[in-house]
């Protein structure tokens, strides 16, 4: 299947027409997450980043030249606050770097 009918598949698919003089198309990944959803809190938040595939390319980048140069595997922000796991011992400053 080439772009264009691949195009007109999803446009059928999504917005049940195909007007290929009005198409706009674009994708997006995004990273949701929760918080407040576990034991009685009274508030549930969520917190999420969209972007396009190029943007989430630059960021990995940067995000692992990150993860090398302060050594850690996982980032959570949960364990990067409370200063644990990969985390642990860390000082304030260096967080404030990272």
């Amino acid at each position: 299947m080439g772009a264009l009918a691949l195009a007109e598949s999803l446009c059928w698919a999504i917005a049940h027409q195909w007007e290929p003089d009005r198409l706009f198309m674009f994708v997006f990944t995004a990273y949701m997450d929760e918080s407040g959803t576990h034991g009685d809190w009274p508030v549930t938040i969520m917190g999420g980043v969209f972007a396009r595939a190029v943007q989430w390319k630059s960021f990995n980048v940067e995000f692992n030249r990150l993860r090398i140069e302060y050594g850690f595997k996982i980032f959570h922000t949960k364990k990067f606050k409370q200063k644990r796991d990969d985390f642990y011992g860390w000082s304030d400053e260096k967080m404030s770097k990272a």
